[in-house]
């Protein structure tokens, strides 16, 4: 039976000629070898040889392997030097300029001389003196085969390095250890001011009109290019390597990072700006809460000392102790006011919570004999001790202010978690409500019943300032109507600190979760 291009055979076909054809799955693994020779009987010989290794395709005529060549991939072109109508090595210059197949030539000793020349202008890979022995020639077609596979992957490797060098918007360059370009991208060469990266070849950046940056061959920077559009910022990469030669080159990958940078200067602009609005705010705020309290202080004299000279009714009575009162309670508010504005980290140090917090229970024991205090496990962090000092001051004494019929009693627990100290501050106190539990931190909230505000409202909004401050978070989670709160923050833990103040973190167990 014929193959369907014309002067091939398939097996058992007339003439004994075999075209061994596989499955695409098999063409992927086995290279396929092409057999020229007009002797049927030696290409039949050959074709029991390969079998099992290689895909064989057999043919009688250069014209017909020809004709193979433009439609099969081809690995390694076996043929014999003398054929009828066309030459092996004229065969083989021609399968040249067809396909990257090895060739190799069967000779007879008259024929060296052409096949010298083969050699010589690099058309064969090699050759095989009449008569040989089946291992001599499986041997060169194993190494023909094995250099083919390898021309083949270099030559992926290249096509797919030219792909990324011309498809890529970053700059790309190769440079040797006198820093002359050897190869570049078409990005690279605009960035320039080329037309074309060969412009760039051979020559150094101070040759092409640019300063070099002096840096070191493996670095990464940002670095300015004044291009012929202006200035450019790049975020460059470099990296060091050997050259074949023994000699050392560079690779470097530039990233146009401009619009970044204009970005990152207006926001450092806006920061600015608005840290300057800030610190006007600030001692607006400062000043008008000081300023105000003078006034207020005047308003309560004077009305106690209308008391004092004037018998009031009883009804008149009420009124002016709603008066007093109130001037009181916004003289509170007002100072209030004025240390929420104060806050400010001054110094971060190592703070034993423990220790505080047993400082804390005695400060406030006397105030509740019967409130119990406890802290349990409780880490030593880097913070600012006086804040961290008013942050347990407040949630303590908001657990003890809203407290229940029962004795007062708060627990304060710690553990790591997701690099963070969290810590939980549990009470058995009335509880909140779901619908004030994320607003219980905002400033001068009333959270419903007025016993619930009998204080200024500002300690858990200064709260969440001093949390912020060590990059924290704080929120609170209550059962209400049943009793108790718990009030969890976390603190950060530093991922680096000066020598002189580092301290191993001991990783406790997860005591995050609430009092019970």
């Amino acid at each position: 039976m014929r193959h369907p291009i014309p002067g091939l055979w398939s097996s058992g076909s007339e003439g004994g000629v075999n075209d061994r054809l596989c499955s695409p799955e098999d063409s992927e693994q086995q290279p396929a070898i092409l057999l020229l020779d007009d002797d049927r009987n030696l290409l039949t010989a050959l074709e029991g040889l390969l079998e099992g290794d290689y895909r064989v395709i057999s043919v009688t005529s250069g014209v017909r392997a020809l004709d193979v060549l433009q439609v099969e991939p081809v690995a390694v072109i076996v043929s014999d030097q003398i054929m009828p109508g066309m030459s092996g090595d004229e065969l083989l210059a021609r399968a040249a300029a067809i396909c990257d197949a090895n060739g190799i030539l069967l000779t007879g000793c008259e024929d060296l001389d052409a096949v010298a020349r083969a050699i010589n202008q690099g058309r064969i890979f090699g050759f095989l003196r009449k008569p040989f022995a089946p291992e001599q020639l499986l041997m060169l077609i194993r190494r023909a085969a094995e250099h083919y596979r390898l021309t083949r992957e270099l030559k992926v490797e290249r096509e797919l390095l030219r792909c990324l060098m011309d498809s890529t918007p970053d700059l790309i360059a190769f440079r040797d250890q006198h820093g002359r370009f050897f190869r570049l991208n078409r990005s690279m060469a605009t960035a320039l001011g080329l037309t074309a990266p060969e412009k760039a070849l051979g020559k150094t950046l101070p040759e092409l009109g640019f300063r070099e940056s002096g840096a070191d061959p493996a670095v990464d920077r940002t670095e300015r290019l004044l291009a012929p559009e202006g200035a450019r910022w790049y975020s460059t990469t470099r990296a060091g390597f050997a050259l074949m030669d023994g000699s050392h080159g560079s690779v470097s990958i530039s990233r146009d990072i401009t619009e970044r940078q204009q970005f990152q200067k207006e926001l450092l602009c806006h920061a600015s700006e608005l840290k300057l609005l800030n610190q006007d705010l600030r001692q607006f705020a400062f000043a008008t809460a000081h300023h105000l309290q003078e006034p207020l202080r005047q308003v309560a004299s004077c009305l106690e000392l209308i008391a004092r000279r004037s018998p009031l009714q009883d009804d008149d009575r009420q009124l002016f102790d709603f008066a007093v009162a109130g001037a009181r309670r916004m003289k509170a508010l007002l100072r209030g006011a004025q240390a929420y504005t104060a806050l400010e980290i001054r110094e971060r140090t190592w703070v034993d919570c423990d220790a505080l917090l047993k400082s804390l229970a005695e400060q406030l024991r006397p105030r509740d004999a019967q409130a119990v205090i406890r802290g349990v496990e409780l880490p030593t962090v880097y913070a600012d001790r006086d804040l961290l000092e008013l942050l347990f001051r407040h949630l303590v004494e908001n657990s003890l202010a809203y407290r229940a019929e029962s004795p007062p009693r708060v627990l304060v627990k710690a553990g790591l978690q997701d690099g963070s100290w969290l810590f939980s501050v549990s009470d058995n106190g009335i509880g909140i409500p779901e619908e004030y539990q994320d607003r219980v931190f905002e400033m001068f909230q009333r959270l419903g019943p007025g016993s619930w505000d009998v204080r200024t409202g500002l300690g858990l909004a200064v709260c969440r300032k001093i949390v912020g401050f060590h990059g924290g978070q704080i929120w609170c989670r209550s059962c209400y109507p049943n009793p108790g709160t718990s009030i969890h923050f976390t603190l950060r833990v530093p991922s680096s600190l000066p020598e002189a103040l580092q301290e191993p973190v001991e990783c406790r167990p997860d005591l995050a979760a609430g009092a019970s």
